[in-house]
């Protein structure tokens, strides 16, 4: 493990230099060396290249880490979402498949489920961290508000998602449909979804609290015998 090339991908990718931190982070360690970090680092700085292939790959090396945890785990999820979503929306109809287009659709709605899953079992490591920052344990109001959200947003987004099919010549029942609506659908299936895909990446870029975190608070907890999970 070279660490100085890995010091100087990092300070690559903060000047916004993509390319070279991508080069330096893959040769500061040879394939068989684990390092999570570095090999996050590098699937973000390709994602920002547009090399979203080599992005996954980078990201699924991280996933080797038993120290990158969930938080690895749901943005390979979320950057899969994204890519897929993205190769929906260009798609064309006319020189696909159906068979494509159903892989593409599964895989789509594969990824976007690990998100929900991983979403809820990342709730009970908040809870710990805002017990170790506040001396509060906050179960309820974190399991109880994840799930109003994520209820107002079932409720809100279909709403709005038919609204635009309505007012762009959706005709419910039709055999054919306008150009408005045949675009408003691979809208609404395929963009809307890649770019909360691509919110929610960033988003959990700056979420620190991974296993060796979370590892140290729960110490810091049963030190102060806060720690009130049964193991």
């Amino acid at each position: 493990m070279n660490s100085q090339l890995i010091q100087q991908g990092r300070a690559a990718y903060r000047a916004g230099d993509f390319s070279a931190a991508a080069q330096m982070l893959g040769a500061a360690k040879t394939p068989d060396e684990i390092m999570g970090e570095a090999d996050h680092l590098r699937g973000n700085a390709l994602m920002h290249l547009g090399m979203y292939a080599e992005a996954a790959e980078a990201y699924a090396a991280a996933l080797n880490d038993g120290t990158y945890g969930k938080r690895g785990a749901l943005l390979l999820s979320y950057g899969l979402s994204f890519i897929l979503n993205i190769i929906l929306f260009f798609l064309s109809p006319e020189n696909a498949s159906s068979t494509l287009v159903l892989v593409l659709l599964f895989g789509t709605g594969i990824f976007n489920g690990f998100c929900t899953a991983l979403l809820y079992g990342m709730i009970g490591d908040t809870v710990e961290y805002g017990q170790w920052k506040t001396g509060v344990r906050a179960d309820g109001l974190c399991s109880s508000g994840t799930s109003f959200m994520l209820k107002l947003g079932g409720a809100i987004a279909p709403t709005m998602l038919l609204a635009m099919l309505a007012a762009n010549g959706y005709a419910e029942g039709a055999a054919t449909q306008t150009a408005g609506a045949l675009s408003t659908m691979n809208v609404v299936m395929n963009l809307v979804p890649a770019i909360l895909a691509a919110i929610s990446f960033i988003l959990f870029v700056f979420y620190k609290l991974d296993n060796k975190l979370h590892a140290q608070i729960i110490q810091d907890l049963k030190d102060r015998g806060q720690y009130v999970v049964e193991e």
